[in-house]
């Protein structure tokens, strides 16, 4: 079994450790699932990363970009952006940042990046320095190089068990991130850890598995949510073909802020719903009063407020 070594060392709340026993390949590789564009281009939607605005002096992490699904549709709306607001492309170098334990992903994705650049008008030379500065191999959950006051982090985080993690990284992990109590998926700490790294305002938009929104391993990151974060849209995808393969994730899509809870938007999505849907579904959360389309593939609900605590969110 293949192991992936990243750093000689990692620093957690400030003290260097001992190197660390690297997660077997396998285990990462199986907990990569693919986002389809569509549900990318939802998300980024939804988080309000959109090439109307000023992209290029905004920052935005995804914390675990795989092989680009992501990166190359933020990729091609900061183009957009830069375009649209008469700005050069290297002006966006400090803008996107974006991880990956695997050193293959790592090429795949700047690879990607460039092509995606490129293909937008840009010259190979300025679209081979933007990707080597926006991707990097690394740790999220141990990063010591991870930025603070981000305005958006966005992605899907890996579907990795702690219990597939070897004993002293597992221990690191818990150590960095509080809230992964119990027999709790590295997902969690993703969450914990870019909520933490958001400025005033900042958005977090994750599709995940929605398990830690009911279950006991998921109470401290609901609590942690509950106490200086707001839940804004939930989108529940259970029967929706989401990802590039058949996965039993139970994902749903998580829009939180940080700022005081206000009214939170409730999605649950019906079987069939697609990239067709995506716009009347996206008019309707951003609308004053979200309304439901006589006939469609998902229901749309506003909550005053959301819940308090470490009580389930429920699912209805």
């Amino acid at each position: 079994m293949k192991a992936v070594a990243v750093g000689k060392s990692q620093l957690v709340h400030g003290e260097m450790l001992s190197p660390l026993s690297a997660i077997p390949a396998k285990s990462i590789e199986h907990g990569e699932v693919f986002t389809r564009r569509w549900v990318v281009d939802l998300i980024l939607d939804l988080a309000g990363y959109t090439p109307d605005r000023e992209l290029a002096a905004l920052t935005a992490v995804e914390p675990a970009c795989g092989g680009g699904a992501f990166l190359a549709a933020m990729a091609t709306r900061v183009s957009t952006s830069c375009r649209k607001h008469d700005r050069p492309l290297l002006d966006a170098k400090p803008a996107l940042r974006a991880l990956d334990l695997l050193a293959w992903n790592v090429t795949v994705s700047r690879r990607l990046v460039r092509e995606v650049l490129v293909n937008e008008g840009w010259s190979l030379p300025e679209a081979r320095e933007v990707a080597a500065v926006w991707v990097r191999q690394g740790d999220y959950l141990l990063d010591p190089h991870g930025q603070q006051d981000l305005d958006f982090v966005i992605g899907n985080p890996p579907y990795v068990r702690l219990e597939d993690v070897p004993a002293d990284r597992m221990l690191a992990y818990r150590s960095a991130c509080p809230t992964m109590t119990g027999r709790s998926d590295l997902y969690v700490g993703f969450y914990e850890r870019g909520l933490r790294s958001l400025r005033p305002g900042g958005t977090l938009a994750f599709i995940c598995a929605d398990r830690w929104m009911r279950n006991q391993y998921g109470r401290q990151l609901r609590e942690f949510v509950a106490g200086s974060y707001s839940v804004d849209v939930t989108v529940t995808m259970h029967d929706v073909d989401a990802f590039e393969e058949h996965v039993s994730a139970y994902p749903a899509v998580t829009v939180l802020r940080r700022a005081e809870q206000g009214a939170a938007v409730v999605v649950d999505t019906r079987r069939g719903f697609g990239w067709r849907d995506v716009p009347e579904l996206v008019e309707s959360i951003t609308a004053a009063d979200p309304w439901v389309p006589a006939a469609g593939h998902f229901e749309v609900a506003r909550l005053p407020h959301w819940f308090s605590g470490g009580d389930s969110w429920p699912a209805e």
